[in-house]
């Protein structure tokens, strides 16, 4: 080799060292800022259109009937964080200026260079006195789905009389706005003062010691909790870390801070189609960790983690019941054409739960991430932002009087596992499926075991 090469080599080493690094060009292959359909199955705080709901206004009919009666519940929209989310957000302004800082130190990250720009760009235009309220996208979930029912079912809405609707809601102010913007869906305008009511139904399990126990417990020491000393949450936290740029790993709180961050900002910007610069911190398989882990929160929270989450479930169910029997029973003046409740996942979700929907036979645990790829009880699918369980009664002019459809996320449940035909369930086989509530579904005795 000639003098002057290795004189070149040496040279050349000491350009390479002086430049700031990137990870290597693997890390750098996926650009979030980029790609037209990020990851957005964020549960409880997953978009509504996400979970697959039925966004098709086509009227719904059956052969020779007429809906004359609708029965829903329904969680609110889109809404901000908690004053814990938002606490978690804000903490995000101290790292960002730690990855300023290793920026300009040349240290290298695991992100294209767009991302990290938005990053370093990033402010929370978040603050505590937006805790919990609805946001402009959670607006027009709520009217868009007013419009929607109106033109699927016109039957029931064609003289636009609102005094044959009774709107019920807890009363916390997204749920009460849910509800008026749904109405304005239906009917074009606001309700007039006096047309919702605080109603007991929508959070009754907030004042039953039989699930506000279980609760207590699992958030201190439950599977969900555990799951972040496993061996996945670990391997996504390197992950995750390495990708931001740092040679330490990030606590659980600045973990969950980046996914709360994700999520929210996620869903509050759907219909604009913006995503937050902080789900750039994960992939795919780090989402699925995440999932994992709010999943099962979820499970033990509303689902099938306690007995307790799937007996209540029959409450509402009860309301229905009672609701339809009414109107099937009914001689002038009948009952109202709509009975609509807007409430909150934790009541969806109980009810998802006594409906036997989505149910696995493995139980989630802190060890189950490999086994349970494959789960039913993914949230995303049934308790969005906005999710609704509804039910049709329809009165036929031949054949069974009265046939009933149900739906989720304005979809037909699949009424045949209920031993019902496939678009709808004779009234004998409701009652069949369901009649049981009336005797057996005691809310005192659930609750206080009196």
């Amino acid at each position: 080799m000639p003098p002057w090469s290795s004189l070149l080599l040496v040279a050349l080493a000491c350009a390479w060292a002086g430049l700031p690094h990137r990870a290597a060009a693997s890390t750098q292959d996926y650009c979030m800022a980029k790609d037209p359909n990020p990851f957005a199955s964020f549960g409880t705080r997953a978009p509504y259109e996400v979970s697959g709901a039925n966004l098709d206004a086509s009227p719904v009919r059956l052969e020779g009937c007429k809906a004359v009666q609708l029965w829903l519940l329904g969680r609110h929209g889109t809404r901000h964080g908690r004053d814990a989310d938002i606490e978690l957000i804000l903490k995000l302004t101290k790292l960002k200026a730690q990855m300023a800082e290793l920026k300009s130190s040349g240290q290298s990250v695991g992100l294209c260079d767009t991302d990290l720009e938005n990053i370093l760009k990033w402010y929370p235009n978040v603050d505590r006195s937006m805790s919990a309220q609805l946001t402009p996208q959670g607006q027009q979930d709520l009217l868009k789905m007013g419009e929607r029912y109106r033109a699927r079912f016109p039957d029931l809405f064609e003289d636009l009389n609102p005094a044959s609707f009774q709107f019920k809601y807890d009363e916390t102010d997204r749920c009460i706005e849910s509800s008026q913007w749904f109405y304005k869906g239906i009917f074009g305008e606001f309700p007039a003062q006096g047309e919702g009511t605080v109603d007991g139904l929508p959070d009754f399990y907030n004042r039953c010691p039989a699930y506000l126990g279980p609760i207590a417990s699992d958030f201190v020491m439950g599977a969900f909790n555990k799951f972040k000393k496993s061996n996945e949450w670990a391997d996504m936290t390197k992950r995750v870390s390495a990708r931001l740029g740092f040679h330490h790993n990030l606590d659980v709180g600045d973990i969950d801070a980046l996914y709360t961050a994700c999520s929210f900002e996620r869903a509050r910007n759907w219909e604009y189609g913006k995503t937050s610069p902080w789900c750039a911190a994960f992939r795919k398989d780090d989402f699925e960790v995440l999932e994992y882990w709010y999943d099962m929160k979820e499970y033990y929270r509303t689902g099938y983690g306690h007995k307790i989450h799937e007996k209540l479930g029959c409450v509402p169910i009860k309301d229905l019941v009672k609701s339809f029997e009414a109107r099937v029973g009914a001689s002038a003046p009948a009952p109202p054409s709509g009975l609509i409740y807007h409430s909150h996942d934790t009541l969806l979700n109980q009810v998802v739960a006594f409906l036997g929907l989505y149910r696995d036979q493995d139980k989630m645990r802190e060890d189950g991430f490999e086994r349970l790829r494959n789960r039913k009880w993914r949230v995303t699918q049934f308790s969005p932002f906005a999710s609704n369980i509804a039910a049709v009664l329809h009165e036929c002019s031949s054949g069974d009087r009265f046939r009933v459809q149900m739906f989720l996320n304005e979809k037909l449940l699949p009424l045949q596992d209920w031993g019902c035909d496939s678009d709808s369930c004779t009234w004998t086989q409701f009652m069949s499926k369901f009649g049981h509530v009336l005797s057996n579904c005691k809310q005192r005795r659930l609750c206080w075991g009196l």
